[in-house]
């Protein structure tokens, strides 16, 4: 046998020598030296998972000075490595962070151009010295930005409509540090629409999932605060909200596994089937030797002659046929073949019987106690949404009363929340995704000659929202489908990164099957083209 070497603790490769083995121009020109496709071959996909860990982001340079921190833009960003749900799905195009360095030691307001504000309490920062800390920041204003850095905006199985979003990173000498669990740092972020009917979250990068996080919201010029006493209501309905949504999950959750006990599972016969006795060799059949005494019944899902038992046979065999079992009843004139199963009959069918009776009056029981229980949490959930309405009324009373003080004084929608872990936050909604095509579709960038496309994404005006196929995503592309009152970008990436395009998509686009995509030059690859070509700006057609 051959010895194998194990390394146990491999030490950690470093950025820079991942970077410096990305070759892809080395990997594209020996794909057609090689008699077997090349994603057949067993180290393709280390290949590609190795040259795919680093992204380079390029942004300019630039430099404010503000309330005594210095805002600064980088070079390079490289996110840590736990953001592995982030995946940027145009090559070397990114949204730039800003780069803002802060002393740990002091009290810290960051005021950033949207006008969202991040408040950093002295200490609040976890440093190994008092040291310079840089704060990394990006905030996502649009479908547009939103796409371009990956952030996924799936949830569940909805995708969602954002009302705001940032993403906030922290480093002392490139190594991400923690904030303290007890002087969180407190965000203001300006939201691009009204939060009306809308709900916090935050990513959490190794679920991949989006989870709901506490905030408040209110409406107010930016120079003031939010009534504290909104604020702690709020902050108590919103804990409350929460809560109850996860009692209803939990609840659900229990009913959906609470499963009415089967006669069929526990070896019991159906009222009013056929039964009858039939002889066979336990070594032939040794799993049917706990049944001795047992009879068959007929376990036929259609019509048969019912009249075999009062046939007279040859012979009858037991067969076994995978999990099920068959009857072979044989005579001169004739052969027939029924399904059956090994019921319990006598004394061992009378104890089960009492068995199975216990099973079925725990599960009424039990669906009965969670039937009370989803009553209450529903009428709680009426109860809260009823105050969450009285809310808003207060919400929108407060800001009519702000707005005829401050005639000269624009209102903005706010997010105020805190955080104790660096990461995405986000104002959204779940939107539903539209239903699939009837037909399977492929796609070609000119007609009949199909490209193999791994992500799919529809740009959805009307629900302000970006629904994904494909890899990265909960929905496969089989499952592709639009809204056909909306007006719909479709924006797609082959397995070589190569981007096409249909503008005005609708199912009327696809024809045979095909989806023929307009190809995205490499010079149209910047965030200024995706705006028009999503809308979000003009476009000559």
């Amino acid at each position: 046998m051959k010895r194998l070497k194990i390394n146990v603790d491999r030490p950690k490769i470093k950025t820079e020598d991942i970077v410096s083995k990305q070759d892809f121009g080395k990997v594209l020109n020996g794909y057609n030296k090689m008699k077997t496709p090349i994603f057949k071959k067993p180290w393709f996909y280390g290949v590609i998972g190795v040259a795919t860990v680093a992204v380079l982001l390029t942004v300019n340079s630039k430099t404010t000075e503000e309330n005594d921190t210095k805002i600064t833009s980088t070079e390079i960003i490289q996110l840590p490595e736990d953001t592995k749900c982030i995946h940027a799905p145009v090559a070397n195009l990114d949204v730039d962070f800003t780069t803002i360095s802060i002393d740990p030691s002091k009290d810290q307001t960051i005021k950033l151009p949207s006008g969202t504000t991040i408040l950093v309490p002295e200490g609040s920062l976890m440093t190994e010295s008092n040291t310079e800390v840089k704060l990394k920041i990006r905030e996502f204003e649009s479908k547009s930005t939103s796409f371009i850095a990956g952030i996924p905006m799936d949830y569940k199985n909805d995708a969602f409509e954002s009302a705001g979003m940032i993403e906030v990173r922290g480093f002392e000498k490139e190594k991400e540090i923690t904030i303290s669990k007890t002087k969180p740092v407190q965000v203001k972020m300006v939201l691009t629409k009204n939060p009306e009917n809308f709900l916090f979250w935050k990513l959490n990068e190794e679920t991949k999932e989006w989870g709901s996080y506490p905030s408040n919201f209110n409406t107010s010029p930016l120079t003031n605060s939010p009534s504290k006493d909104l604020k702690s209501v709020k902050n108590k309905l919103v804990a409350e909200i929460n809560k109850n949504e996860v009692t209803l999950s939990v609840i659900d959750q229990k009913s959906k596994n609470n499963t009415e006990p089967d006669r069929i599972q526990h070896n019991l016969p159906i009222k009013g089937s056929q039964r009858f006795d039939l002889e066979f060799d336990t070594k032939e059949f040794p799993e049917l030797s706990k049944f001795k005494g047992m009879e068959f019944e007929v376990a036929s899902k259609t019509e048969y002659d019912k009249s075999f038992t009062k046939k007279v046979w040859s012979s009858i065999d037991l067969e076994k046929e995978t999990a099920n079992y068959y009857a072979i009843f044989s005579s001169k004139k004739e052969k027939f073949k029924i399904e059956v199963r090994p019921v319990l009959s006598g004394s061992k069918k009378e104890t089960a019987e009492i068995e199975f009776q216990k099973l079925v009056n725990d599960f009424h029981s039990k669906k009965n106690q969670l039937n009370e229980e989803a009553k209450i949490a529903q009428s709680k959930k009426t109860a809260l949404q009823s105050d969450y309405n009285q809310f808003l009324k207060e919400i929108a009373k407060n800001r009519s009363i702000t707005t005829t003080n401050n005639q000269e004084s624009k209102n903005v929608s706010i997010a105020n929340f805190v955080i104790s872990e660096f990461g995405v936050y986000n104002c959204d909604k779940p939107i539903n995704y539209p239903a699939p095509f009837k037909e399977e579709v492929h796609f070609s960038f000119s007609k009949n000659n199909p490209t193999d496309i791994v992500s799919v994404f529809i740009f959805d005006e009307l629900k302000d929202a970006r629904f994904t196929f494909g890899i990265n995503s909960n929905h496969n592309i089989s499952q592709l489908g639009v809204n056909e009152k909306s007006e719909n970008t479709l924006l797609a990436v082959d397995r070589n990164g190569k981007l096409g395009y249909v503008r005005h998509f609708n199912s009327s686009k696809i024809r045979n099957s095909e989806i023929v995509l307009a190809y995205l030059d490499k010079k149209d690859e910047n965030l200024s083209f995706i705006q028009k070509l999503i809308n979000e700006n003009t476009i000559e057609n």
